[in-house]
């Protein structure tokens, strides 16, 4: 869509691609910043105007490699049903006991995922497959793990992620009707943090 609007656009893999991790599990926030400078220096692309778009879970990625002192200036960063805070890492079963990212080598600190809000959610869902004569959807609404996680006492803590050192307007677009997590609510707290610590006039939050 963006090429076709006449912009040089490219799709950055840091998973689920050949020699990169199967899940997002302890991905370094190195490899993010490789690709962004990958991208500013091919012919074609002014390096003074690259804009990130990011979403779901591929935006904790982009915010926390960006809030990094070694990051490169950029035009915009759009984040779509974005997170304020550093995850545990996904993985087929349950969560495992480790980061979404890593920095230096380090896991990030991260916010754990509830993963015990969904077993009723699971037992029913399985349930309803077995017994149905139709096919059933087995995706499940995550919402109750993620808010679980966030409303423990100082869930949040080291996990924030720093965005007030993104010099870049920051558009956040989030829905408040979201299954998955609570976009809507770490979108604001995202801008917030942002207010809070300087000037961000330029930046806008969008909730459908």
């Amino acid at each position: 869509l963006l090429a076709a609007h006449g912009y040089v656009a490219a799709v950055l893999g840091y998973m689920q691609e050949p020699g990169l991790p199967s899940t997002f599990r302890q991905i370094p926030v190195e490899a993010i910043l490789a690709g962004l400078r990958a991208f500013a220096a091919l012919p074609g692309v002014d390096p003074t105007r690259v804009g990130v778009l990011a979403a779901s879970v591929g935006t904790a990625a982009v915010l926390a490699a960006l809030s990094g002192s070694d990051a490169p200036r950029i035009g915009g960063v759009v984040v779509v049903s974005p997170t304020h805070v550093v995850w545990q890492a996904q993985a087929e079963g349950p969560p495992p006991k480790a980061s979404m990212l890593t920095r230096d080598g380090r896991d990030l600190p991260y916010v754990r995922i509830r993963a015990e809000k969904l077993i009723g959610q699971i037992l029913r869902t399985q349930l309803a497959r077995r017994f149905s004569r139709r096919p059933r959807s087995a995706a499940l609404k995550l919402l109750p793990a993620f808010r679980a996680g966030l409303s423990a006492a100082d869930a949040a803590g080291n996990a924030v992620i720093p965005v007030e050192r993104i010099a870049a307007p920051v558009l956040a677009v989030a829905g408040e009707a979201d299954a998955m997590w609570p976009s809507a609510a770490m979108a604001r707290a995202l801008l917030d943090r942002r207010r809070e610590q300087g000037d961000t006039s330029h930046d806008r939050l969008l909730l459908l």
